[in-house]
């Protein structure tokens, strides 16, 4: 380490970056009818380090819904792309 004049051998521990991605997803389960659309909820949080950060860091975020039929449990994938975070509010998905 080095200040002006003065220079002093340090010790200095690099750590690789760690990322830690979670959501909170909410979702009424009552507003789930056939034929009608319903709002899902995302509460983003990322980490780096075990440190939060700004969720606005994530670029090219995509969620995809999949969902089953009552009656003969066939699968229907509903994907959203181009998705922006922001840490003041969640996100609301209309499907």
């Amino acid at each position: 380490m080095i200040n002006g004049q003065f220079a002093q051998i340090g010790e200095f521990e690099r750590k690789t970056e760690q990322y830690k991605f979670s959501a909170s997803i909410s979702l009424n389960q009552e507003s789930i009818l056939m034929g009608t659309s319903t709002q899902l909820v995302v509460r983003p949080q990322l980490y780096v380090n075990g440190r939060s950060v700004d969720v606005k860091m994530l670029k090219n975020v995509k969620l995809a819904i999949t969902t089953l039929n009552y009656i003969d449990k066939v699968p229907l994938v509903k994907n959203f792309s181009s998705l922006k975070f922001n840490n003041d509010a969640e996100l609301t998905v209309q499907f």
